[in-house]
């Protein structure tokens, strides 16, 4: 155990973990409003305002409640300024804005696995914005997911009987529904953003670390705050 702290230990300080990691969360406080804009305004084509209303809820749970009322104010002039023309613009500026954040992680997680990016720089651009779109549609069917949820749930309740039993399941099964959906946001990103030759995996240990730690870290920062 002595061995394997002191070999994490000068692997974390040889690849600047801190740097990097004071770098990606500079780059995510800019990033995280066009992502909320741009996910608000594909789920709003699909789902329920309130149902988006109710995500947003869920997603910022751990934020301070002055920026947890600022992206919900921007989400209701989206919700009220809805049209074609509108939400196309707001599409195209998001996902760009959105995407650097994209761009960061990239250059981190080149430096970290000590590889020179050989792609050209529309390559780079393009795995970037399409690594976003795909993180922002498997957040858009998460959230279909609160609708369609219940009503499957009292279905099967209806015909099998248990409903407080599946209402149970569904109230705890979501959150580990959350921790897989980032698993599997991580493993994307992992595997095509940085230039390397990585197989796709989403079920490994660090993963499985990287998440509990995660919802561990958001729950005490909650507190803190």
């Amino acid at each position: 155990m002595f061995a394997f702290t002191r070999a994490l230990y000068h692997a974390i300080v040889e690849d600047d973990i801190t740097d990097a990691a004071a770098m990606l969360a500079y780059y995510a406080i800019l990033a995280i409003f066009p992502m909320v804009i741009f996910v608000g305004t594909l789920a709003l084509l699909v789902v329920p305002p309130d149902t988006v209303h109710q995500g947003l809820a869920i997603v910022t749970e751990a934020l301070p409640v002055e920026v947890r009322e600022v992206l919900t104010a921007r989400l209701d002039v989206l919700i009220q300024a809805r049209s074609t023309g509108v939400a196309a613009a707001t599409l195209a500026f998001a996902l760009w804005g959105a995407s650097r954040g994209a761009v960061a992680l990239r250059v981190a997680l080149n430096h970290i696995y000590g590889r020179r990016d050989r792609r050209s720089f529309w390559h780079r651009q393009a795995v970037a914005i399409v690594a976003t779109i795909g993180v922002a549609v498997l957040a858009v069917l998460a959230l279909a997911l609160l609708v369609v949820g219940p009503f499957v749930t009292d279905l099967i309740a209806a015909r099998v009987g248990g409903g407080a039993l599946f209402a149970f399941v569904w109230t705890y099964g979501r959150w580990a529904g959350a921790g897989l959906l980032v698993m599997v946001v991580w493993a994307i990103i992992y595997r095509f953003l940085p230039d390397t030759d990585a197989p796709f995996r989403v079920f490994t240990p660090g993963a499985i670390i990287g998440v509990t730690g995660w919802l561990v870290i958001s729950a005490l920062f909650g507190v803190y705050l």
